[in-house]
């Protein structure tokens, strides 16, 4: 180009002599947008770190599962009064959580497995035993699957959450 950008303005398509005034304008408008409407309380890292530790995504507190009980999930969060069940308005939060949990188990334990009785390391006999107990992995993953599909939509979708001012305030259910 020689000196002249198309851009778009008040929803035209303009050419402009002036390239590198536009582009700085264009530059200062994103950056204020930013600051604007992509302002999070709580950020991805946080996220992904209240996922990983079983914590509300919301507001971080340790209260995602009813205390001295192995599988039952509050339906609300205690602390700040999140909706765990059908996060994000959605239905399907308990498919998610399996589907995650049989994902890791097939790719993490079982695939492994197969391979290891594949390029003979182990036995098939060794092999059937240990699929055998690959049957607790699900188990011993309830909880964390749980949290993970909190955490696999929160992780995309941040600006749902109600400290984020997103649908929803904290406190409905």
């Amino acid at each position: 180009m020689t000196g002249h950008a198309v851009y778009l303005s008040d929803g035209l398509l303009q050419k402009r002599p002036n390239f590198e005034a536009d582009r700085a304008r264009l530059v200062l408008a994103c950056r204020l947008r930013r600051v604007d409407v992509h302002r999070m309380n709580v950020n991805r890292m946080q996220i992904l770190t209240r996922g990983l530790t079983n914590r509300c995504p919301n507001c971080g507190g340790k209260t995602l599962f009813v205390p001295g009980k192995i599988f039952q999930m509050h339906e609300t969060c205690p602390a700040c009064g999140f909706k765990f069940e059908g996060a994000g308005g959605h239905e399907g939060f308990f498919l998610r959580a399996t589907s995650l949990n049989f994902g890791v188990t097939l790719t993490c334990y079982l695939f492994p497995v197969l391979l290891l009785v594949f390029t003979e390391v182990i036995s098939v006999p060794v092999a059937e035993g240990l699929a055998f107990g690959g049957a607790l992995l699900p188990v011993i993953l309830y909880r964390s699957s749980r949290s993970w599909s909190l955490l696999n939509y929160y992780i995309f979708s941040p600006q749902e959450l109600p400290a984020n001012h997103g649908k929803g305030a904290a406190g409905k259910v």
